[in-house]
């Protein structure tokens, strides 16, 4: 009788066991965790804290904006949680003067809070520009009174429209084998402009970081690029077989973008006129007129001289002087700017 009580108790301990852990089974499936935590640290070289950084994470699959916020005080973001997973942070912001605009892959692991620290020093990269000839492909000589300025894209265009804008550009000289090496440059997307002290004449894009030296090639006219690099050229050394005196009321020019030119005359009157470098190599200029001047010429060449000044022969030259009323005409007139 005993024996036969027992047995249906034991049933229902052994009943409760395996019910148990049945359920253990199951809550541990259901709470099994699939997502991760992020922080990210920015840290300057020294170490210290980078606050008000703005800091961005990004679905790598998808390319989208999960999330944007600022660094704290101590140069922190916490993110929170998210699906485990690849996924890239993107933070720009100023420091010490410096323009960053940082890229950086994150894996999100299952169950884990990860940390990931951005330390500035770890983000200078190098820049090469070059000036090529836009006929040959070959390097050729720059021209000191031009200068290579870097401008972080987040200021382009709103910063490099007035002269005092220019001016406030980072100044490079060129180096041996007509290139520029730019070290030491904060990561960041840069435009680059090769201008003098009053317009920029060239620009180009360029995107610096850590891993790979970037490259920035200007393929120009040689001519063109002699012309543009100096704000100013006087009129000099002028030669003629008659009417020296009257022959040339042109004092100085001044070469801009798009052929554009600015001619100053002797009774200082400035009008616009334009330049075009034809297909043969030669120097065509137009509308060099004005309301007291008027010209007919044919140019024979031009060279450029040892100390970098440009001689331009012309077979004939013909001025007219509102003034007085008369033509003066010379063969074989020759005009150096400097």
């Amino acid at each position: 009788m005993k024996e036969s009580l027992l047995n249906p108790f034991l049933s229902l301990f052994l009943g409760l066991i395996l019910f148990t852990s049945c359920q253990d089974d199951e809550i541990d499936s259901i709470f099994l965790r699939t997502d991760g935590g992020i922080l990210t640290v920015l840290k300057d070289a020294d170490g210290q804290p980078i606050s008000d950084a703005k800091v961005a994470l990004y679905n790598t699959r998808t390319e989208n904006r999960i999330d944007v916020n600022y660094t704290d005080e101590n140069g922190v973001v916490n993110f929170g949680r998210f699906e485990a997973g690849e996924y890239f942070i993107v933070t720009d912001f100023n420091h010490n003067d410096e323009y960053f605009q940082i890229n950086e892959e994150v894996h999100i692991i299952s169950g884990t809070d990860t940390q990931h620290e951005i330390n500035v020093a770890d983000h200078y990269g190098e820049l090469l520009v070059r000036i090529l000839d836009i006929n040959t492909g070959q390097p050729i000589e720059f021209n000191t009174d031009a200068m290579i300025g870097l401008i972080p894209t987040d200021e382009a265009f709103s910063e490099t429209t007035t002269a005092d804008g220019l001016r406030d550009l980072i100044k490079y000289t060129y180096e041996s084998e007509s290139q520029l090496s730019i070290t030491d440059l904060p990561q960041s997307s840069y435009l680059v402009v090769m201008y003098n002290e009053e317009s920029i004449f060239y620009t180009n894009y360029a995107t610096v970081d850590p891993y790979d030296k970037a490259y920035v090639n200007f393929n120009v006219n040689p001519m063109t690029l002699l012309l543009t690099s100096k704000a100013t050229w006087v009129v000099s050394n002028i030669t003629a077989d008659s009417n020296i005196d009257n022959i040339m009321p042109i004092s100085s020019i001044s070469f801009g973008q798009n052929e554009s030119m600015e001619v100053t005359y002797v009774n200082g009157d400035t009008v616009e006129a334009y330049f075009y470098m034809n297909s043969g190599g030669g120097f065509d200029w137009y509308n060099l007129g004005s309301s007291n001047y008027y010209f007919n010429f044919n140019e024979d060449n031009y060279e450029i001289n040892s100390d970098g000044s440009i001689t331009f022969n012309f077979y004939y030259w013909e001025t007219y002087n509102n003034n007085d009323g008369t033509w003066y005409y010379s063969d074989n007139v020759s005009i150096t700017l400097n």
